[in-house]
């Protein structure tokens, strides 16, 4: 389905089959016999300089997870908390749905561990968002599970892929591996198309040729990406792709995108060896969406700029639900705005590195701020040796 949303410079386009957008300013017919939702801009923003509210939002609905990945950047484990009650989300995702947010994508932890995680993932899909669940695919009642996901018509389901056999269940605990395809093949019974997330490490990404045969096999979509250094990752740097591995390896995804090219492919190094098109002046510059067209709810109810950002400091806390509304912080924090023009920042010292389109494809912002604050001794993704700008001269409120 395809969902617009009218703005001050035309709107926004939303395939729910590929979960992307683009900008456009006027509707072609074509386009307009397409629409499936049309959503009007919500008002009084006077600004151009951003959309008129989140295109996305990404809600951690639990941190609590049942289980123990030694790579994960949350730090989540089986004894956090649910994080506030169902009761909660639903008036948030009334709210989201208020102000014209057309994706709300579910994270956790694992959020069917979350008591009520059906009602609220059933509220939004009436709500009509186009709907994303992000699982680790294991779980305590596997046909019970399967069934819910399935009766949900979700938009998108993402499960977690991380190697083959030993490899998953290395980073991700004894019998992940086992569990995960019990539960792909319960999906794929069902009918759901799986995305694939797979984080790389030395010891998967020479299972990269196996990976895709799953993906084929059992999805439409497979992004593959760097360690995060955060939480129970930065104890695992030994096992993490440096900046050349991880070069290599978006060389090696490119080629298995040849062999199956039915699947859609990202890859956190994929870069354009031509220069970017020119950006249209009368469109916001949204070109990463951390805080741009996207913001994240965390499992206590707080607003942040990206799901990274809750982890490395309270000083990236933009409000909390209740006391703030989404719409206020989104058009009015100052903090949020000194986010936005951080990452400017940041992306103004990379367009002058040599490796910037060349085996760099940009931004790894969290990194940065790891680095900067001192948990980290370097970006190990990043070789330009030009000072970064620090977060903090931009997030004064």
């Amino acid at each position: 389905m395809i969902i617009f949303r009218e703005e001050k410079f035309g709107g926004i386009l939303f395939d729910t089959e590929t979960m992307s957008y683009k900008f456009i300013e006027s509707l072609s017919c074509e386009e307009s016999a397409k629409i499936g939702r049309m959503i009007p801009a919500f008002p009084g923003c006077e600004r151009r300089d951003i959309v008129s509210a989140p295109i996305q939002v990404y809600i951690e609905l639990t941190k609590k997870c049942n289980l123990n990945c030694r790579h994960c950047f949350t730090g989540a484990a089986e004894s956090d908390s649910e994080g506030e009650p169902a009761g909660v989300w639903i008036s948030i995702l009334d709210e989201l749905h208020s102000i014209g947010v057309i994706n709300v994508r579910f994270t956790g932890g694992e959020p069917t561990v979350k008591t009520g995680w059906y009602e609220i993932l059933s509220h939004a899909k009436k709500l009509g968002f186009a709907v994303s669940l992000q699982t680790n695919g294991v779980y305590a009642d596997a046909d019970d599970t399967v069934k819910k996901i399935a009766g949900l018509a979700l938009d998108q389901v993402t499960v977690s892929l991380d190697g083959i056999g030993r490899t998953h269940d290395e980073l991700r605990g004894r019998g992940a591996f086992e569990k995960l395809m019990a539960s792909m093949k319960l999906m794929k019974a069902a009918g759901i198309k799986l995305r694939f997330n797979t984080i790389l490490t030395k010891a998967n990404s020479a299972e990269m040729p196996q990976i895709f045969d799953i993906v084929k096999e059992y999805g439409t979509a497979v992004n593959l990406f760097y360690m995060r250094s955060l939480g129970k990752g930065a104890g695992n740097s030994k096992i993490s792709l440096d900046f050349i591995e991880h070069a290599e390896s978006a060389k090696q995804a490119l080629e298995l995108w040849k062999k199956y090219p039915e699947i859609h492919v990202s890859h956190s190094g994929f870069y354009s060896p031509k220069p970017a098109r020119k950006r249209n002046p009368e469109f916001p510059d949204v070109s990463f969406p951390y805080g741009n067209i996207a913001i994240s709810i965390s499992s206590d109810a707080g607003y942040w700029p990206h799901h990274y950002s809750i982890y490395q400091g309270e000083n990236f806390r933009l409000g909390k639900y209740p006391h703030d509304r989404v719409i206020d912080v989104w058009r009015f924090s100052k903090k949020l705005d000194g986010f936005r023009r951080w990452l400017l920042s940041l992306r103004e010292r990379c367009e002058k590195c040599i490796e910037y389109r060349d085996r760099c494809s940009g931004i790894n912002f969290e990194m940065e701020i790891e680095k900067l604050s001192g948990r980290s001794a370097s970006n190990p993704f990043c070789v330009n040796s030009a000072p970064a700008s620090q977060p903090l001269e931009y997030l004064e409120d």
